[in-house]
């Protein structure tokens, strides 16, 4: 009986979760080599100690907030000042910012984000990127909850996940979804002859019952585009700069 009365507790306590609004925070940043970083930049027109700048500018911190309500997620991004030192000791300080709102529908499957190009804005809106996950035993513990490893493997990179089976929200940071279960930490890995080594890694930091009433807001600004639409547009860019960097004319 006391069994039955503690199976009846969790599952009652889930389907509460499942229709709560949540807040979670995610750290995410970078690892990238030096060496890696300069593979394919030997023509750029910045010193070294310039690239190592920008290198180090990509790969700091970035911290962002996933809003979770049932069938729906708007993953928004920190402004954050950081205040470093430089090593001639001059002091100086920066905003830190992300990406875009990025709004997903689980229900329907979709996804939408206002993306920037060349000045322009595009409304980009797709279905969501489907993973082939291979669950795993292994198990462990993150901010008080039981977490299980979830895995991803392509030809050019590896994704490693690891969700809470008990928050049953199956979104997570970025684009990554499809779990049974709020996804809390993600690493990802690229490797492969062409490819530059590094690992793409987000951190949970809290979970927090969200009690606003607000309904999450869709992105509504720019022009409507797929995101093959978009990353056609972004290749165009990229050799018309290149023609430029080469003497090329533009002659638009």
């Amino acid at each position: 009986m006391k069994r039955i009365m503690f199976l009846f507790s969790l599952f009652f306590s889930v389907i509460l979760l499942a229709q709560e609004k949540l807040s979670v925070k995610y750290e995410y940043h970078l690892e990238m080599e030096f060496d890696e970083f300069m593979k394919d930049r030997g023509q750029m027109r910045l010193p070294p100690e310039m690239q190592k700048k920008v290198l180090e500018s990509i790969t700091e911190p970035r911290y962002y907030t996933l809003h979770l309500s049932p069938g729906e997620s708007l993953y928004t991004s920190e402004v954050k000042i950081n205040n470093s030192q430089s090593a001639d000791g001059r002091q100086g300080s920066h905003v830190v910012r992300g990406a875009n709102p990025l709004y997903k529908n689980l229900n329907e499957n979709y996804y939408m984000q206002t993306k920037v190009m060349a000045n322009k804005d595009f409304l980009v809106k797709d279905s969501l990127i489907r993973y082939d996950w291979k669950i795993t035993k292994e198990t462990k513990e993150i901010l008080g909850y039981e977490v299980r490893k979830a895995e991803y493997r392509d030809s050019t990179k590896i994704i490693t996940a690891w969700y809470a089976p008990k928050l049953p929200f199956k979104s997570g940071p970025e684009y990554f979804q499809g779990l049974p279960g709020l996804i809390f930490d993600v690493v990802t890995e690229n490797y492969g002859k062409d490819v530059q080594k590094s690992k793409y890694i987000w951190k949970v930091l809290s979970v927090e019952v969200d009690k606003s009433n607000s309904a999450l807001e869709k992105p509504t600004k720019g022009k409507p585009a797929s995101e093959t639409e978009f990353k056609q547009f972004v290749e165009q860019q990229q050799k018309k700069n290149r023609e430029m960097y080469e003497g090329g004319v533009d002659k638009d």
